[in-house]
């Protein structure tokens, strides 16, 4: 399990800063479905002291998947306040799924989260859009990216470095 905590730069944020308790995520898996995949990163952005701070925890292995899901569990107890991206669509859902597997008594209630998807979504009559996805929102917002996978592709690059990292163990 790796554990990357980055202070991010403060201009990236000069609107606010996020309210002590919340924060916002994203998860990446192998797949759709909770009962055939596996999760192998979670991604969170908090507010500390020191400034904004993104948390990215990466399993190694398929077997470290419940101890992701334990310390996520963890930090939300300090950030029981979520914003994400269709969350209530995907992420949040695949989560309690595998919280449920593992026998783990925790469930996100999506009560207590923001889920920008939707907010915008109302906003549908009004905006010239061709659809709501994540990048056609920020590029409307000015916000561009390139990103060199998407989410399908890093599923083959997750299979790959985990095959590479098995390798690595065995031969030493």
């Amino acid at each position: 399990m790796k554990l990357l905590h980055t202070v991010l730069d403060a201009s990236l944020f000069p609107f606010a800063s996020l309210p002590s308790g919340t924060a916002l995520f994203d998860i990446e898996t192998t797949g759709l479905s909770a009962d055939t995949s596996y999760l192998y990163l979670i991604r969170a952005i908090h507010q500390e002291k020191e400034g904004p701070v993104l948390t990215q925890r990466f399993c190694d292995e398929f077997s470290e998947e419940k101890e992701l899901l334990l310390l996520f569990r963890s930090f939300l107890a300090e950030h029981p306040t979520l914003i994400h991206y269709n969350g209530c669509g995907f992420d949040i859902p695949y989560l309690n799924k595998k919280f449920s597997r593992y026998k783990l008594t925790h469930q996100i209630e999506t009560a207590s989260t923001i889920d920008l998807y939707k907010l915008l979504l109302s906003y549908r009559k009004v905006l010239p859009l061709p659809d709501f996805k994540q990048k056609t929102l920020e590029a409307l917002s000015g916000f561009s990216r390139t990103d060199c996978f998407d989410g399908g592709d890093l599923i083959a690059v997750y299979a790959a470095y985990t095959g590479k990292y098995r390798l690595a163990a065995l031969t030493g």
